[in-house]
């Protein structure tokens, strides 16, 4: 398997336990914090979201800005692992033919 596909599976696995332990973090927070905080943080989310909606520009464009973020990290982590990969093992991947 060339270095290029092998960083970007580690990356997609690294990205994957990073928002998993993001996730398991929140929901442990939520748990800690109680009932009764979970559900006033719920009432003022729907408050602040539901009851006055957000126009559609700033959606779209903070949309845009998000997705662009997260694919940015994750070009950066599949970069990060293919250079880590290229020095343990320098004849792993092979020249690109065009």
């Amino acid at each position: 398997m060339h270095a290029r596909t092998v960083s970007r599976i580690v990356a997609i696995i690294l990205l994957g336990v990073i928002i998993a332990v993001g996730y398991s973090w929140t929901v442990h927070l939520r748990f800690e914090a109680g009932r009764d905080a979970f559900v006033r943080s719920q009432q003022q989310r729907f408050d602040r979201f539901y009851a006055h909606p957000v126009p559609i520009v700033p959606l779209v464009v903070s949309a845009f800005l998000l997705s662009s973020i997260i694919v940015g990290v994750y070009e950066a982590l599949a970069f990060g692992v293919y250079k880590v990969i290229c020095l343990a093992h320098p004849s792993r991947d092979e020249p690109e033919t065009t």
